[in-house]
């Protein structure tokens, strides 16, 4: 995964990739702790049975699939999360990734004849095929190009013969998946975006492609012809055929919204009378022809063949519909599948929509912080949905936005003393502020208003003190936020910081981990020094300070794993025994027990050291090898912790307890 956590604003398989960098890293608050020691004799169980999942509800719901012979179970494919299921219609969801991992998932196909057996297409891994309705996964890629799969389709009366729409061209298999050749000839533009059959005569095929248009094949795809007349936007993102008449397309492009085809193809029109929105993601059409069509600004629905259209989101409180899916019994029921808000169902032709994600916990989460004195209080952004606030350690969850103009948060910091007191860093927004807990929020930015904030750090003994790292400079305030001035501008120049950490005991030294290394001043940000002696990787995204021996910090790099200094920056090392990823993200300290770390990676999860970070073991029982973007432990009850998630929401995990004594008890 490329550096900067790297958020997909389109899936790949539009065959252009638009990335918005969103780096989430929290600002921890420090605690007035009195020097404690383990007593090792006291260890009693509590809930040591692996991470659990807390949502918040939700994800990115690039596909979706329902069983034709069982319209209850539907199928998700989504970012990062692989594919879940659910049975009852949508009011749960389980995930299903053996054998397939934390996917990325763009399509789905169910076999119309035999329909425990399914194909889904991911972004970097080709195609699967599960034959026991979703319970194990295996690799058919035989044939295939290492490019992302776009669209799968099934020929309804051979369920042997399969599409797969690549980045790279069309490929055909005629043995259910065993293996894959491809169906080029005259495709002139290769990234197929969407694919539809003929329902009357499945050897007529159509396949859309970003920046092509549509091609046309009447022999299975030996050969194509391109079928553009009158079709002045060529990002087709979108193909369906009418089921009465299999002359009647519609073709959903990316800006010039729809067209339509009297002549299989021949000719197209636009036929966007109503349609507010023509950014198309998707469409759908049920038996009796009724067109619904997944926008940017929603879902629009048409009873006459396209000619007008009329916006159907009541209820729908995610406007970028990625998929839509119609019950093939009960046409009136339909599924959304949504960026970032999961799934909405309507029973009602899309009039009414509900959010139906119950266990569905496909959330990116951005950043995370605890209340340091009621720590049930957890706050986490969600990847362009703002800030989620819960009261009872996950159980359940609110949206926070209440003033908060921008939704994409990199960054949450508690005011130590007035926990009331937030501070939220945002992309390319600047800085926010609430003082009532997060219940209503204000801009506070000033000259850092248009810069993306990464990190928030308060002074432990003053808080009206801040320090804010951007893409651009570091920034003070000396009066809780509401004005600004940029400090670390003289040599070295310090720019694009990731995470500020403060020393506990004497809080003008600070610590800055950026890009380009580590920085640390002396007198509260006025001169900085580089401190990278030793230190190999330069790419810095978390600190941490040892609350006790101030001078001991641990780095968390990109692609060099942890190190860690014990004479305040001067020399460093790395301390990666036991890792088996370099690729670290996060770090944190047991505020009570600081030779107990933790540190996150991009690619296998959670490890923790119990020496100070000499060693390393996995930390990973019941959590999948999410992308762990923020990790939070709970200062009163250490044994607690939580991890935030590229995909999988809040994890939380309750390890073994351990009863801390004083020294002089001792």
């Amino acid at each position: 995964m490329a550096f900067g956590r790297d958020v997909l604003k389109q899936p790949k398989r539009r065959c252009e990739v638009e990335r918005r960098t969103v780096i989430r890293k929290i600002s921890l608050a420090f605690l007035s702790i009195i020097i404690l020691s383990f007593n090792p004799f006291s260890l009693v169980s509590a809930g040591s049975n692996g991470w659990t999942s807390l949502g918040p509800e939700g994800g990115r719901i690039f596909t979706l699939a329902i069983d034709s012979s069982t319209p209850t179970t539907v199928y998700a494919g989504t970012l990062y999360g692989g594919v879940y299921k659910s049975n009852d219609g949508g009011e749960s969801w389980q995930q299903k990734i053996n054998g397939l991992g934390q996917q990325i998932v763009y399509a789905i196909a169910i076999d119309p004849i035999s329909s425990q057996t399914l194909y889904v297409g991911t972004e970097e891994n080709g195609v699967f095929k599960s034959v026991d309705e979703g319970e194990s996964w295996n690799a058919i890629n035989e044939g295939l190009p290492e490019e992302s799969i776009n669209v799968i389709a099934i020929t309804p009366n051979a369920p042997a013969t399969l599409y797969a729409g690549t980045s790279d061209g069309l490929y055909k298999s005629t043995n259910a998946g065993e293996n894959w050749n491809a169906k080029n000839n005259g495709l002139t533009n290769t990234c197929i975006s969407a694919f539809a059959l003929d329902p009357d005569n499945s050897t007529t095929l159509y396949a859309g492609t970003y920046g092509g248009g549509v091609f046309k094949s009447s022999n299975s795809g030996d050969s194509w012809i391109g079928i553009n007349s009158g079709l002045t936007n060529l990002d087709v993102r979108a193909i369906v055929v009418d089921p009465q008449d299999s002359n009647i397309l519609f073709a959903g492009t990316e800006g010039a919204g729809i067209y339509k085809s009297l002549d299989g193809g021949t000719n197209w029109s636009a036929t966007n009378n109503g349609l507010n929105n023509e950014y198309i993601n998707t469409l759908a059409i049920d038996p009796s022809t009724t067109l619904y069509a997944g926008t940017r600004g929603g879902v629009f629905k048409s009873t006459d063949g396209g000619d007008s259209w009329s916006e159907v989101n009541e209820g729908l409180t995610a406007h970028f519909v990625y998929s839509l899916a119609i019950h093939p019994q009960v046409s009136s029921t339909l599924y959304a599948g949504t960026l970032n808000r999961g799934v909405f169902k309507s029973t009602n032709g899309g009039t009414q929509w509900d959010e139906t994600n119950q266990s569905l916990h496909n959330t990116y989460i951005a950043a995370m912080a605890i209340d340091p004195k009621t720590p049930s209080t957890l706050y986490t952004s969600l990847i362009g949905e703002g800030i989620y606030k819960t009261i009872d350690r996950g159980t359940s969850w609110n949206a926070i936005n209440n003033g908060l103009t921008a939704l994409y948060i990199n960054c949450i910091a508690i005011d130590p003393k007035t926990p009331n007191t937030l501070y939220a860093g945002t992309d390319s927004s600047g800085l926010y502020k609430s003082t009532d807990g997060g219940e209503n929020w204000r801009g506070i930015s000033g000259m850092i208003s248009d810069e993306t904030v990464f990190t928030i750090a308060i002074d432990p003994e003053n808080s009206s003190i801040l320090y804010a790292g951007t893409d651009v400079y570091m920034y003070k305030s000396t009066n809780f936020g509401e004005t600004w001035i940029r400090i670390g501008t003289a040599s070295p120049s310090i720019y694009n910081v990731r995470d500020i950490v403060i020393n506990p005991k004497t809080p003008s030294t600070i610590y800055a981990g950026s890009v380009s290394g580590i920085f640390k001043s002396e007198d509260g940000g006025e001169n900085w020094i580089a401190i990278n002696e030793g230190l190999l990787s330069d790419m810095i995204l978390a600190l941490a300070i040892n609350p006790y021996l101030t001078n001991t910090l641990y780095a968390a790099t990109y692609d060099g794993g942890v190190y860690k200094t014990t004479d305040g920056g001067n020399n460093w090392s790395a301390v990666n025994t036991g890792l088996t990823s370099l690729f670290t993200t996060t770090l944190v300290i047991d505020p009570k027990m600081p030779t107990i770390l933790y540190v996150g990676t991009q690619d296998q999860g959670v490890f923790k050291s119990t020496d100070s970070g000499e060693n390393w073991s996995e930390l990973n029982d019941g959590l999948p090898a999410y992308y762990i973007s923020s990790l939070e432990v709970n200062p009163h009850m250490p044994t607690l912790i939580y991890a935030g998630t590229y995909g999988g929401g809040v994890y939380s995990l309750q390890q073994p307890t351990k009863v801390y004594m004083p020294l002089i008890a001792r």
